[in-house]
């Protein structure tokens, strides 16, 4: 099964990935988070029950939240 990611990046915080309905949907973006990227990623349930995940794929550039400048948060 195919299913949307998006990450979102903060700053002096590890990033937060939160599976999205679809990618067509304005995304919620959290407090403090500076810029997000989407991506799908298919998803399969093993006989066993665990889940495999595939390579992530339609990855987005990354998207600016209100205008920050991610020149300076990437390269800081």
């Amino acid at each position: 099964m195919l299913k949307h990611y998006a990450i979102f990046f903060f700053e002096g915080k590890s990033p937060e990935i939160k599976e999205i309905i679809s990618r067509d949907v304005q995304v919620k973006v959290p407090d403090g988070a500076y810029a997000y990227q989407l991506f799908d990623q298919t998803e399969e349930t093993l006989v066993n029950g665990s889940v495999r995940k595939g390579e992530k794929t339609n990855v987005t550039e990354l998207i600016s939240v209100n205008g920050n400048n991610l020149e300076e948060k990437v390269s800081s």
